[in-house]
């Protein structure tokens, strides 16, 4: 744009020297207020879109809030879902040892004594001891001697059974010191790496088709 003295010399070459002053005035007042109504008019539709992307991005957060509202309710839902099936677990798990353990009270003398040569004295029952929970306590003869026979049952005999055996014999031998312990793992199988550990432990393992 032009300077109000560049557009006045212009314009004195067809008008006198004051109207091409005031044309000179005019038109630059006229390009001024041009601009800035321009610059106003550009500054608005900034704002417009700034506003209408500030909308989307409400509404995408909104869309995100609800999406989490969701996914927390289902996780909830999951929770409850899974702690009911190891509930329902434990309780097939239990009902499964209870049977277990009932066939091995009938099983197990005969057991015993044709493959460890223990002879059960005293019917073989379930009993606390120093706040132990013993699946198998019975009293028994081998070699002529007394023996009390302690044992577990365990569905599927893993390495950490052992660590949970001995902890009812530590019980049962605070109880009784004087008897000869013979630890004893019932189970439906066991693997040869944990028959091998049992043996180096001094453990029966008696697995249930072997009494059949």
């Amino acid at each position: 744009m032009a300077t109000i003295s560049e557009m006045t010399r212009t314009l004195t070459t067809v008008f006198d020297p004051g109207q091409a002053q005031v044309l000179a005035q005019v038109i630059h007042d006229a390009y001024d207020e041009l601009v800035k109504t321009s610059d106003f008019r550009e500054l608005k539709e900034i704002v417009r879109e700034l506003a209408e992307a500030q909308k989307q991005t409400e509404s995408k957060v909104s869309l995100l809030s609800d999406r989490m509202d969701e996914m927390a309710q289902a996780l909830t839902q999951l929770a409850i879902e899974s702690k009911n099936m190891r509930i329902e677990l434990g309780g097939i798990s239990n009902s499964l040892g209870y049977s277990l353990e009932n066939e091995a009270y009938r099983k197990l003398p005969k057991y015993l004594k044709d493959n460890h040569g223990i002879e059960i004295t005293e019917r073989m029952i379930r009993r606390e001891v120093a706040g132990e929970e013993i699946n198998f306590f019975g009293r028994g003869r081998r070699n002529g001697k007394p023996v009390l026979v302690v044992g577990e049952t365990k569905f599927r005999l893993t390495s950490g059974d052992f660590a949970q055996l001995d902890r009812k014999l530590d019980a049962v031998k605070r109880e009784y010191q004087s008897e000869e312990i013979v630890p004893l793992l019932v189970t439906h199988f066991a693997s040869d790496r944990e028959k091998e550990r049992a043996t180096n432990r001094g453990v029966i393992v008696a697995q249930s088709f072997e009494w059949d």
